[in-house]
């Protein structure tokens, strides 16, 4: 193992108790807080088409946000793994439409479900930094898909996560795909002036 990984892995560890730790203390209050947050400090143009995703074990919840910006008029999309492919789709999504069990056991739209391309993303994360840099589950499928989605349009990527996952530096190679945001239950981070 090269010693970025080692790094990574290290980082992972006390990031994931921490984050562990943040959900089982208020989980559904951080999600709200996250959300009046998001929509009081960060804009949105009408009509985005954004990508999120369901959360898997402590990752804190966007639903709360999502239902905001539905009625707002933005359209989703959620992500999808396909067999032998190292990166992600997107499948459109509303609320209320059928899910199944995804390749890793997590829920997806279903496959009549169109193929979109977002605008932008809201990603999951382990840590981040006040560079822009982040640390996810160490598959790299988020990097892989916005540096393939970003060498063709313009997408925002909006890291969501609780306010503890926060380190004052993350180690990060050339393949790490930055974020142009965070956005927590306390603040919001811009490292873009996309998300100006």
């Amino acid at each position: 193992m090269d010693s970025l990984k080692k790094e990574k892995e290290a980082a992972r560890a006390g990031l994931r108790v921490r984050r562990k730790q943040a959900a089982e203390s208020g989980a559904v209050e951080a999600a709200f807080s996250l959300r009046d947050v998001f929509m009081s400090r960060f804009f949105c143009p009408q009509g985005l088409l954004i990508a999120s995703y369901i959360p898997q074990g402590s990752e804190i919840d966007p639903m709360p946000l999502l239902e905001v910006l539905e009625n707002k008029g933005h359209k989703f999309c959620l992500p999808c793994t396909a067999e032998g492919n190292s990166s992600l789709v997107f499948r459109a999504y509303r609320f209320g439409d059928p899910f199944h069990l995804g390749k890793k056991g997590i829920p997806e739209p279903v496959p009549s479900s169109p193929i979109v391309y977002p605008d932008m993303m809201l990603v999951p994360l382990v840590g981040f930094d006040r560079s822009g840099h982040r640390l996810g589950q160490g598959g790299g499928y988020y990097d892989r898909t916005l540096k393939q989605h970003r060498a063709y349009k313009k997408v925002i990527a909006v890291g969501l996560a609780f306010a503890t996952q926060e380190e004052p530096k993350l180690p990060f190679g050339e393949n790490d795909a930055p974020l142009d945001a965070v956005v927590t239950e306390k603040e919001v981070l811009k490292f873009s002036p996309s998300c100006e």
